[in-house]
């Protein structure tokens, strides 16, 4: 899953306004009803600056979606996905927000809208950063506002489909596509992280081996990780091996 980071586009301001838990169990989809850029990455990234500086001006956070999609189907990095937005209230914490670029009251969104939406449900719900794979719904239905626009709130139910069809499908990116996901020798392995937090409290000067909320985050955010990787090769093994019955003579 390629999504454009925060310093790819130019974030200047805030990343949110603190830590939030994760795994989130909500995705609420909104509309920016500014204009649509053009299809290149220098416009988008222009267009994501601009919804950067709204959400400063009005809330003094930054970006208040966790993610911007955008009608070439590219999706970018809004505030960090375990921190805390301004796109939904009441649900900031437990919920985060993806948002199409543009004014879906009036347009419809793209066909690579919806694939590039779904596959990000599906990535992050692969990730264990969130429990559900599929939109909880749209702006509207937990506040009186029209967002995300009549079209985009009548393509939820076309993006949550196209999403449990990928579930099913093995947990592979497209070909040709950058991937993203750090190289397994990368990713963190529990262990480092748990001594790593312990250290950390050690230094800071508390005691028992007490970690702050941030690197209890942090602990549970890559055993949710793991978890998911070991029973992702569980299962490619098995049908490793129920090919291999399949093939005998």
């Amino acid at each position: 899953m390629r999504i454009i980071q925060r310093s790819a586009w130019g974030a200047r301001h805030a990343d949110g306004f603190g830590p939030a838990p994760l795994p989130f169990r909500d995705w609420f989809l909104h509309h920016s009803v500014s204009a649509v850029p053009a299809p290149t990455q220098a416009a988008e990234a222009q267009a994501m600056r601009q919804l950067e500086q709204i959400g400063q001006e009005r809330f003094q956070g930054g970006v208040s979606y966790t993610f911007a999609v955008m009608p070439s189907g590219r999706v970018y990095e809004g505030h960090g996905i375990g921190r805390r937005g301004a796109h939904t209230k009441g649900h900031n914490t437990t919920a985060r927000g993806i948002v199409l670029v543009g004014d879906y009251s009036r347009m419809h969104p793209t066909e690579q809208q919806l694939d590039a939406v779904a596959r990000l449900l599906v990535w992050a719900h692969r990730q264990g950063l969130c429990s559900r794979a599929t939109l909880t719904g749209g702006h509207r239905d937990v506040k009186q506002t029209e967002c995300p626009g009549v079209h985009a709130y009548a393509a939820i139910r076309e993006i949550n489909r196209r999403a449990v069809a990928l579930l099913r499908q093995a947990p592979n990116h497209r070909p040709g596509e950058p991937d993203t996901t750090p190289p397994e020798d990368d990713m963190p392995k529990l262990d480092d992280v748990i001594d790593l937090g312990k250290g950390q409290a050690a230094v800071l000067g508390e005691t028992d081996n007490q970690v702050t909320v941030e690197q209890a985050m942090a602990i549970q955010t890559a055993a949710l990780v793991e978890i998911q990787r070991g029973q992702e090769r569980l299962i490619a093994a098995v049908d490793g091996l129920a090919a291999a019955l399949r093939d005998r003579p």
